[in-house]
């Protein structure tokens, strides 16, 4: 009779660090948030896990001052065109920070990306044409002392030149401190979660 061990977890290993990935879906979620002009999730398939890892681009545009509602340069609006070079998504934000074609037509930005880029059916794995960064978030003072698993929005096309470039990047990052790395310690003294649903905090909104 075959032996029957517990399944084991997830709690760190060789699935974190730069991975190829695939998307499996891409979801609109911004009308749930008040705050969010863009909450887009990405569920993103990683070699080394069977679970989805979720990279989210989620934010809200800065405005002028002078009442015009017009948006101007910020780090989301940075964040946005990185993901959509990437993707080679030729679409983006016009200057009152909706979503339009490269025609000028507005969309539904969940709906066109999940048509251009997600797999046609549930079933279908996505072809791992990216390589991104995951990692475990050091828990934040004032926190709920959990860490959470991230995946840096600075994706890059799945060659040798795109983990050069997205290795020098997450270095920079790292090295600035907009990305902060749970230590040994922390992770087996805190419990470990998958970023919440309900909410999105921290870098997950902040990185550069």
């Amino acid at each position: 009779m075959a032996l029957f061990k517990p399944e084991k977890k997830e709690v760190g290993g060789d699935w974190l660090g730069y991975k190829p990935m695939g998307i499996e879906s891409i979801t609109d979620k911004a009308d749930q948030f008040d705050w969010a002009d863009v909450y887009l999730e990405f569920a993103m398939k990683t070699e080394g896990s069977k679970y989805p890892r979720t990279m989210y681009l989620a934010g809200s545009f800065d405005r002028e001052e002078n009442g015009s509602g017009d948006i101007k340069e910020s780090s989301l609006l940075k964040r946005i065109y990185h993901v959509f070079d990437i993707l080679g998504f030729d679409g983006g934000v016009n200057i009152k920070g909706k979503f339009e074609d490269a025609n000028d037509n507005p969309i539904k930005i969940g709906e066109v990306l999940s048509e251009k880029f997600a797999p046609d059916t549930p079933f279908d794995d996505p072809e791992m044409k990216y390589i991104g960064y995951i990692y475990k978030e050091a828990p934040k003072k004032g926190g709920n002392g959990k860490t959470y698993t991230r995946v840096h929005h600075y994706i890059h096309h799945n060659t040798n030149e795109g983990m050069a470039f997205c290795k020098d990047r997450i270095n920079f990052l790292k090295t600035k401190g907009y990305i902060k790395e749970a230590s040994e310690d922390q992770l087996n003294a805190v419990p470990v979660s998958s970023v919440p649903t309900d909410s999105v905090e921290g870098n997950v909104v902040n990185q550069l």
